[in-house]
């Protein structure tokens, strides 16, 4: 029987062992990789690395003053709501994964993906709120009192807490040396398949609505750019968070070996049902955003439907039919430019550029693309 142990002397083959609940931790090593995949993420987190103040964002305090009353509570909003979600994903990863996997190379990626939630995107939240409003304390602690906010994070905590505790019951009963039943195992299992899925909600669909507001202010009124800015840097992270979990999903669907197959066939009817039911919370949640009215470049109807896009879009990626008939089309598709961020219409000296670390600055501009900023300028 395997005992709790941050270090197992015993050799472990780790091209057989499994991702997790396999004969322990061993050695971390790279040598031997049974899922290069893992390996490659962390190295591609590590080498989009940056600093939570790495854009500043004190111009965005006077163009603060020129939002209506309706751009100021949808700003504020997003902030607060993006707040929780890095803050429930800084701690939720490792707390409820890190004792139980077993690859050197996912430990290693999982840790780095929790070390950009913590100390990238949850501080720069503040270095935001610092820049911008004259008591950003008082701002973090309104969000506690948003029924809307408080409503959508108990439901978005549940299965964290789920697997949280039942990865707890799991190491207890491996310190006492009490049987570990079929029974149980099933359920942690099942447990960990749950929350992998609410992970691949949460970083493929409940970030983007808070995404796509700001960038719109940015966008069509040119407006709070550089906490736009930063926005791109988050969401470039979690857009490779959210392949990690994609891989994983795939992984527990096609590779019997690895112990989850069953815990993803009890979960896969449910999971059109686990994503409408989270559609409909980030509905309700728009409409506390622009419950103070719309404005140009953004509405409630154009920030659920496209929340629909990105649903249909995640179920497919994951091999999940699409919940809707037609929601192929990006009904947001300048959101794109801010998404794939390797071309610039600033001159370095006038902005900050945010690909410049990762050599990735395509110096090509087409014709039609010369067109389109020509009458963008207009």
């Amino acid at each position: 029987m395997r005992q709790q142990s941050i270090y197992t002397p015993d050799y472990i083959n780790f091209n057989s062992e499994k991702l997790f609940l396999g004969k322990g931790k061993n050695s971390q090593r790279y040598d031997v990789l049974k899922y290069p995949f893992f390996d490659t993420m962390a190295d591609k987190m590590m080498g989009q690395d940056w600093t939570h103040d790495e854009v500043n964002c004190v111009k965005d305090k006077q163009d603060f003053r020129f939002l209506s009353d309706a751009m100021k509570h949808a700003y504020t909003g997003v902030l607060q709501k993006l707040i929780f979600l890095d803050s429930i994903q800084g701690r939720g990863l490792l707390q409820s994964f890190g004792s139980i996997i077993t690859l050197p190379e996912l430990e290693a990626c999982i840790t780095v993906w929790q070390h950009f939630e913590i100390d990238k995107h949850s501080k720069s939240y503040t270095h935001i709120l610092r820049s911008v409003y004259d008591n950003p304390t008082a701002v973090f602690d309104a969000s506690f009192a948003i029924p809307e906010l408080v409503k959508l994070t108990r439901s978005i905590s549940e299965p964290y807490d789920d697997c949280f505790n039942a990865v707890t019951e799991y190491n207890y009963k491996l310190i006492k040396g009490q049987t570990i039943t079929p029974a149980f195992e099933q359920e942690l299992r099942r447990a960990i398949v749950r929350l992998f899925i609410e992970i691949n909600i949460l970083e493929g669909i409940r970030f983007y609505s808070g995404f796509a507001t700001v960038w719109s202010m940015h966008y069509s009124q040119g407006l709070m750019e550089r906490t736009g800015k930063v926005l791109q840097l988050i969401c470039r992270d979690e857009n490779l968070h959210l392949a990690i979990t994609q891989y994983l999903l795939r992984l527990f669907r096609t590779a019997p070996e690895e112990g989850f197959r069953d815990a993803w066939e009890y979960w896969q009817p449910q999971i059109a049902e686990l994503y409408s039911e989270a559609l409909d919370q980030e509905y309700e949640w728009i409409g506390y955003l622009f419950r103070k009215g719309s404005f140009l470049g953004m509405t409630p109807d154009l920030a659920r439907l496209y929340l629909r896009y990105l649903t249909d879009k995640r179920l497919r990626a994951i091999g999940e039919p699409p919940l809707f008939s037609g929601a192929t089309q990006n009904p947001l598709e300048w959101i794109e430019t801010y998404i794939n961020n390797d071309l610039t219409e600033n001159l370095p000296q006038e902005s900050e550029i945010l690909n410049y670390k990762m050599d990735i600055l395509d110096q090509s501009i087409t014709d039609s693309e010369i067109r389109k900023l020509q009458a963008r300028l207009k």
